[in-house]
């Protein structure tokens, strides 16, 4: 086994709901929320035999199931037929993110595979997001008033265009006065 190796890599693969749980399912994102718990403490079990721990969360990868659920929402909603705009207005009323889009399955991956490669050797004990920066905005959707009607079954983040959440936070507490460059909020 590994131990008798010295060398080996455990990666738990949670959701980003793992920090941000969504009101649906709490048992699920309870159980991936303790994938980082464990993580903490297989780090110390395993101190010292060249095994490393880590826990992955992605958002919203896109996949042809979450595709699927995409169009359906763009045919409900009239955005026509075009995949990068359906793409960019889905994942903006879901969770916006800095990168502005859903992550793609090779993006994903190749994270794995270095989690995995003898090149992480001391990336130890850490709870990696790919979520194109959703996280930190998911806050801020809540605050501003989003409703999670404009959550797509199964999905977990992105995306951005042309206003982002941040500049409706803004917005906001500008007294509904839109924030510029040369204003700021």
């Amino acid at each position: 086994g590994m131990r008798a190796q010295r060398w080996g890599r455990v990666l738990q693969i949670a959701t980003i709901g793992a920090l941000r749980p969504n009101k649906r399912m709490p048992h699920y994102y309870a159980s991936k929320a303790a994938m980082a718990n464990l993580t903490a403490s297989l780090v110390k079990e395993l101190a010292g035999t060249g095994i490393t721990v880590n826990t992955l969360s992605p958002g919203l990868i896109h996949t042809a199931e979450v595709e699927a659920n995409f169009r359906a929402l763009a045919q409900r909603h009239g955005w026509g037929d075009d995949w990068a705009e359906i793409e960019a207005r889905g994942v903006e009323r879901l969770m916006p993110n800095p990168c502005g889009r859903m992550a793609r399955r090779e993006e994903v991956a190749d994270l794995v595979a270095f989690i995995a490669s003898e090149r992480a050797g001391y990336l130890n004990g850490a709870h990696l997001r790919i979520d194109g920066g959703a996280t930190d905005l998911r806050n801020l959707r809540v605050e501003v008033g989003l409703d999670d009607e404009q959550r797509v079954a199964g999905a977990d983040a992105c995306a951005l265009p042309p206003i982002t959440a941040a500049q409706r936070y803004c917005d906001r507490r500008n007294g509904g006065q839109q924030a510029t460059a040369e204003s700021p909020a």
